[in-house]
């Protein structure tokens, strides 16, 4: 008689469903035992008076109050074809429950499987129209559900959860899970994507498919369901691309089966393929957290723009069916994935999507395991025919010919244009995000989009903060300014946050968005800069309470400035609307440098006072006014006659003494010490002004000193050459300081440009100095201050 296989126990489950449970945000502590406790386990739910009553003796796995008189079932069955009957009995627990008069019981949740073959995960819901499957945006679910979503579909009575997003700290934590389970799989870094890509397509036929337990069998399984998926979409050939492979070594085989059966179950408790369903780059968001631990990322220049950034594109260009969409530079497809999903929710439910699927969105991407990401992005929303290539860019160009799109290699181009043959452009709206650390510039990955542009088509671009505003390169940016300026109209441009892509790049980048073939002429510009709300927790960018965004009031003036040519509200230091100043030394095209600032409002003269000697005195109070009546704002080259570097070498190498050194520091007055600079320029009696770093104040210095090579060092004019006129100088400047940063950094340019400071006249143009004076002696410390100076000075640089 042959050996009956022996069984696991459903206890070996209930590890797996507290931790998922928890993960969720559910307290599995017993309720009969703990006020805040929502999990019943075993008899545990015996201790409830009526569920004792309707049950009996039975004991589903858990119970779970979601709310008061409400509950839910989870039973459990050790083999993974026992998925069916898990259900089955968990519906019937739940039907004895609502036998009951005072309780209900409207959600049944069947698993199955072991932790070798994974788990499947299925919860139904009780609605007037008899059990439902629950579909979070229209996909089944195939995990569990947090208290916020039983809750939604009870008050909705509905078993499907629209426009539902994985919370983003879940998925951050989920996704770091993965990275490790990949790591101790012996999947390198460079695959992980690869991998990730392969197991989502190979979960979209059969979300629930059995994991098998001989490692080559999987992989074997998992290539062939990829390769059958892409068939139906009509990309077969890029199967070989995204094809997984075992370890070279076999000591790792198991290993590796293992990591694919435990990410696999990671991507199922996530409910994977609902999210992705959403709108959200949910896989752009797995290639970030890669690319964290990634060594490759910078050297392909590698940056996905976050979700809120592609969003805030899509809603600002108004994308409609009509538009066609191009991103030249499409990395996993957020920038798609945020115009498909704008079209789709401005139509009416049920209302076809289709044509615009197939042939008004089009992408190039070069990196196959990013192409990869994209493709599926795509084809989890039905779209997998969808004309995302594979590719560089400058290679490829999308033009119409006889009425069909075509991709036309780069040779033929050159030679038509050689031939005087127009091809026809038919791209309305682009939306990218160039590579950095490329060999080609941003620049010109922006021309390459133009030229397939229709007259008067919108084009969204990010771009580094030198391409707007350096005029290094050899003068190629400041060329490029120019000629864009000839031929496109510059809209908007607007400021991002610089830690937009944190944890992976840091860089300061603009929000450009360039209307196609009408030269600008003397238009006027949208100029901002945005607070999006994010901020930085366990390295990654979050939302946060705290932290104040404009990103909507943003988006709001834009929109209606870009579709409808309403000029905007103005907003101190968030929107600007400006011609574009010509007359700038560098043709700067930054918000910064265009947007207008009252420098005359809250000006508080006694912070230079404190800084010049903070050590010396012991001010309490500080003097805060408004310079008033009589005002004129002069340009900075009207009061200083001298700007130079300082030339003191790092002060690593060099010696204490007893010289102060001015370096980029915003403490002691810009002091960072006392040292022998050798033969370094000494000044006395001047302004400083740092040139690079993070902070650029400007302090006054009436003793001996010497400066680093990122510091300038103003004189004034005799006429203005006073110490009252340095500390107003000083104080008015400071309040400036916003325009700059460590990317966009203060050169003597871009401060002349820049920064006029708003001075009292005598009504003819001339400064009223007795003023001047007036607004500083008027602090109570001064006198005592200025004497407290002189006294010191001797001291100081003896």
């Amino acid at each position: 008689m042959a050996k009956k296989k022996a069984r696991n126990s459903e206890y070996r489950l209930y590890d797996f469903i507290n931790q998922s449970l928890a993960e969720l945000g559910w307290n599995i502590k017993n309720p009969a035992r703990y006020s805040d406790g929502e999990v019943y386990t075993q008899h545990e739910c015996s201790q409830n008076h009526e569920i004792k009553k309707t049950l009996g003796r039975e004991t589903p796995e858990n119970i779970v109050s979601v709310g008061e008189d409400e509950f839910w079932v989870i039973e459990a069955k050790s083999e993974f074809n026992d998925i069916s009957k898990a259900v089955g009995e968990a519906k019937d627990y739940a039907e004895k429950i609502n036998k009951s008069k005072r309780v209900n019981c409207r959600f049944a949740t069947g698993i199955a499987g072991d932790s070798d073959s994974t788990f499947l995960v299925e919860t139904w819901f009780l609605s007037g129209d008899g059990w439902e499957k629950i579909t979070i945006n229209d996909i089944e679910l195939t995990g569990f559900i947090s208290k916020g979503q039983t809750e939604r579909i009870i008050e909705r009575n509905n078993h499907n959860l629209s426009n539902e997003e994985i919370p983003d700290a879940l998925f951050l934590e989920k996704a770091n899970n993965i990275n490790d389970i990949l790591h101790e799989g012996a999947i390198t870094k460079k695959n992980r994507a690869k991998v990730i890509a392969s197991l989502l397509l190979s979960l979209v036929e059969d979300p629930y498919f059995r994991v098998l337990n001989d490692p080559t069998l999987l992989i074997e399984d998992i290539n062939s369901r990829v390769r059958a998926l892409l068939r139906q979409h009509e990309k077969e050939t890029f199967a070989q691309e995204i094809a997984i492979s075992l370890p070279t070594s076999k000591d790792n085989h198991k290993k590796n089966k293992a990591a694919l059966a435990r990410t696999i179950q990671e991507l199922r408790s996530l409910n994977i393929r609902s999210a992705i369903n959403s709108g959200k780059d949910v896989l752009g968001q797995f290639y970030e957290v890669f690319l964290k631990y990634a060594n490759d990322s910078k050297e392909i220049g590698i940056v996905l723009t976050p979700r809120h950034i592609t969003k805030f594109s899509a809603q600002i260009l108004g994308i409609t069916m009509q538009d066609y969409i191009y991103d030249p530079t499409c990395g996993t497809g957020g920038f798609l994935v945020s115009a498909l999903d704008m079209v789709k929710q401005s139509l009416p439910r049920n209302s076809s999507i289709d044509t615009f699927k197939e042939s008004h969105i089009y992408g190039i991407e070069q990196e196959p395991e990013v192409m990869a990401l994209a493709l599926v992005n795509m084809i989890f929303r039905q779209d997998g025919k969808s004309n995302i290539y594979e590719g560089n860019c400058f290679d490829n160009y999308l033009y119409r010919e006889n009425g069909k799109v075509k991709r036309i290699k780069k040779d033929r181009v050159i030679s038509q244009k050689k031939k005087g043959i127009d091809l026809e452009r038919f791209i309305t709206k682009t939306l990218m995000n160039p590579p950095f650390a490329l060999y080609e510039k941003e620049y010109e990955f922006v021309d390459h989009a133009i030229d397939q542009m229709i007259d008067g088509g919108l084009l969204f671009a990010i771009l580094p903060t030198s391409v707007m505003t350096s005029s290094n390169n050899n003068g190629k940016e400041y060329v490029w300014r120019q000629k864009l300026l000839e031929k496109h109209t510059l809209k908007a441009v607007i400021k991002l946050s610089e830690d937009l892509f944190q944890p992976n790049a840091h860089k300061g980048t603009y929000a450009v968005i360039i209307e196609t073939w009408k030269p600008h002429n003397d238009s006027s510009v949208f100029w901002a800069i945005m607070d999006d709300g994010y901020t930085m927790k366990k390295a990654k960018r979050l939302p946060s309470e705290t932290v104040p965004s404009n990103i909507d009031f943003i988006q709001k003036e834009l929109k209606q400035w870009l579709l409808a040519e309403k000029p905007p509200n103005e907003l101190e230091r968030v929107i600007g609307y400006t011609r574009i100043n010509h007359n700038s030394i560098n043709l700067d095209l930054s918000p910064e440098h265009h947007m207008p600032f009252d420098s005359t409002r809250n000006v508080d003269f006694s912070l230079p006072i404190k800084s010049l000697r903070v050590f010396m005195l012991n001010s309490k109070e500080n003097k805060i006014v408004n310079v008033e009546n009589n005002i004129e704002n002069i340009s900075v080259k009207e009061l200083i006659n001298n700007i130079e570097r300082g030339d003191c070498k790092p002060l690593n190498s060099l010696q204490v003494g007893d010289v102060p050194v001015v370096t980029t520091t915003e403490q002691n007055n810009g002091v960072s010490g006392f040292y022998n600079p050798g033969n370094a320029t000494i000044f006395q009696d001047k302004i400083t002004i740092p040139a690079n770093g993070s902070k650029y104040k400007a302090f006054y210095h009436p003793y001996k000193f010497t400066a680093g090579a990122d510091i300038l060092v103003c004189s004034f004019k005799n006429e203005y050459d006073i110490t009252e006129m340095k500390l107003y100088f000083c104080s008015v400047y400071n309040k400036n300081d916003w325009r700059f940063s460590y990317f966009r950094k203060c050169t003597e340019d871009k401060m002349l440009d820049d920064i006029s400071i708003p001075m009292p006249t005598n009504g003819r143009g001339k400064i009223d100095l007795d003023r001047v004076i007036a607004y500083i002696s008027d602090i109570s410390e001064y006198k005592e201050i200025i004497e407290e100076l002189e006294n010191e000075q001797s001291k100081l640089i003896a």
